[in-house]
C-alpha cells in the first residue's frame, strides 16, 4: 500500500490527479466553469462600453458648451458694436440738431444679418454748466429676446461746438 501511495505522487497510480483529468474537468475543480468565464467577460464589456459613453458624454458637453461660449461671445461682441453704432446716431443727429435728445432705435433680425432682433436705446441729456455739451448714454440688447439678452451701455460727452456734418468728432467716452 506504501508503496501505491509512493507511486501516485510520483504519477504512477491511477490516483486522479489535476494533471491527468481532462482540461474541462481541471478546469471545473479549479472553479472555473465555463459560465463564470462568460461573466467575467460580460462584465468587462459592459465596463468598457460604461466607460466609453461616459467619456463620449463628456466630450459632447464639452463641445456643447464651447458651442454656448461662441454663441454667447458673438452675441456680447454685436452688442458692443450696437453701442458703437448707437452713440454715432446720436453724433449725426446732434450734429443736425441741438435739441436730440434720443429714441429707442429698433433693428430686425434681417438688418443685423441673422436671425435675431436688436434695441439701441439712445438718451441725450445738457451737461450741467456747460451749455454746448451733451452727455449721451447708449444701451444696446442684442437679442431683444429677454432669455438670451446680452445689454452693453456707454456714455460720451459731446461738444456742440466741435460738431460739423462729415466730420470726425472729438468726443469723451466710458465704457
Amino acid at each position: 500500500m506504501a508503496g501505491s501511495i509512493a507511486a501516485t505522487l510520483r504519477g504512477g497510480g491511477h490516483a486522479p490527479t489535476r494533471e491527468r483529468l481532462p482540461a474541462r474537468t481541471a478546469s471545473f475543480a479549479a472553479g472555473h466553469r465555463p459560465a463564470d468565464r462568460q461573466a467575467a467577460a460580460l462584465a468587462i464589456v459592459l465596463g468598457v462600453m460604461i466607460l466609453a459613453t461616459a467619456l463620449l458624454a463628456a466630450w459632447a458637453r464639452t463641445v456643447i458648451d464651447a458651442h454656448r461660449q461662441q454663441r454667447r461671445e458673438q452675441r456680447r461682441s454685436q452688442a458692443e458694436w450696437l453701442v458703437e453704432g448707437g452713440i454715432e446716431r446720436a453724433v449725426a443727429q446732434l450734429s443736425r440738431a441741438n435739441d436730440y435728445t434720443g429714441e429707442t432705435w429698433r433693428i430686425a433680425a434681417d438688418e443685423l444679418g441673422g436671425r435675431d432682433a436688436a434695441v439701441v436705446v439712445i438718451h441725450v441729456e445738457p451737461v450741467a454748466d456747460a451749455a454746448t455739451q451733451r452727455t449721451v448714454h447708449v444701451r444696446a440688447d442684442y437679442p431683444e429676446k429677454p432669455d438670451r439678452r446680452v445689454r452693453h451701455s456707454k456714455q460720451i460727452t459731446v461738444d456742440l461746438e466741435q460738431l460739423t456734418e462729415g466730420q470726425n468728432h472729438n468726443i469723451q467716452g466710458d465704457l
